[in-house]
């Protein structure tokens, strides 16, 4: 298998699973307690999540660690913690993983504010992002996804914080946004964006509380105006009271299309946050595979991610002499509805 660093040269699409969060609500873990307590007192459970999406069809298993950082654990009294969670949601993710998917360290941001506007200091924050990102650099993850951030001085300590845990590491930043396609408070989305590239984040973009339409309206604006790849990750839909409950209306269908429609757009990295399960990326994974087969159709290299080394251009020609290519179109029925999109 390509490594990360690999597959963001060779600029190949790569689906992401979902929530870690809701699923594990919706298996009975109890909204009071630390959902990343799990890795160590319910192991199973966190397995089996991991392997549901595996079976969906993700490229990229997310730990069970957003949450797992010194003060949001604090809030449970499991601060002392910090490094062995998080190891231990790398472990669980690679178990699943096998060898054959890519696993990202996930951190979420601290759940309080930095100066001057909360208690915490910049040092302070990049020791706590710090501490966290070692246990899942340990427990050996491919790259840190770090997400749903609104406070751009924040996310600046935790990628900083990555790097200097292992400089090599490639980092993923995703900022959340409003339903006006930009942050609660801060520059411009792009000039934003644009920060968080230059600040060592090899891939930017968004995740979290907003659905597809407003991410891809955002995105839309962004055209031409990053270089960086661009990954999104949408809630599905905006949250409803129904009964008592909370939950999210959008279908695994909806996310189809729209997974569409970020590709299209030059989205790199496609995936789901809150509300979104293993039914939602499996339907998306069928979306990501007709692209994948349609790139592969426009350039001749390897697109997919679970194939080791490209094929020898000269080598293919060479075992195709004479014979009359077919084009992908007309081979069958089905590979010109690809070939249609």
């Amino acid at each position: 298998m390509l490594s990360f660093r690999e597959v963001l040269e060779k600029k190949i699409p790569l689906l992401l699973d979902g929530a870690m969060g809701t699923e594990l609500y919706k298996r009975g873990v109890f909204i009071n307690r630390s959902f990343e307590e799990a890795n160590l007192s319910n192991r199973r459970l966190v397995l089996s999540i991991h392997k549901d999406y595996k079976d969906a069809g993700a490229d990229v298993l997310k730990t069970n660690s957003w949450g797992a950082g010194y003060y949001k654990l604090k809030d449970h009294n499991l601060h002392d913690k910090v490094y062995e969670i998080n190891l231990e949601a790398a472990k669980l993710a690679g178990e699943v993983s096998a060898g054959e998917l890519y696993v990202a360290g996930t951190v979420g941001p601290l759940g309080h504010r930095l100066e001057p506007f909360g208690m915490i200091g910049a040092a302070e924050a990049f020791k706590a992002f710090r501490e966290q990102i070692q246990g899942l650099h340990d427990g050996g993850v491919d790259f840190i996804l770090l997400e749903t951030f609104t406070d751009l001085g924040e996310l600046q300590q935790a990628i900083l914080a990555a790097k200097s845990v292992a400089p090599d590491l490639p980092v993923i930043s995703c900022l959340a946004i409003e339903l006006s396609g930009e942050l609660l408070t801060g520059p411009p989305l792009e000039e934003s964006l644009a920060s968080i590239a230059d600040w060592g984040s090899d891939v930017v973009g968004l995740n979290c509380h907003v659905g597809p339409q407003s991410m891809l309206g955002a995105i839309k604006k962004l055209k031409g105006l990053i270089d960086a790849p661009l990954i999104m990750e949408p809630n599905a839909g905006l949250p409803k009271e129904v009964d008592g409950r909370t939950l999210y209306m959008a279908t695994p269908e909806y996310f189809a299309e729209y997974t569409k429609k970020f590709l299209q757009e030059g989205v790199r990295f496609v995936g789901g946050c809150c509300g979104t399960g293993p039914e939602h990326i499996k339907v998306m994974a069928q979306s990501m595979r007709q692209f994948r087969a349609m790139s592969q159709h426009a350039d001749a290299g390897c697109v997919t991610v679970r194939c080791v080394d490209a094929p020898d251009l000269a080598d293919k020609q060479e075992e195709t002499a004479g014979q009359v290519r077919v084009p992908f179109a007309d081979k069958s029925r089905w590979s010109a509805k690809l070939a249609r999109g």
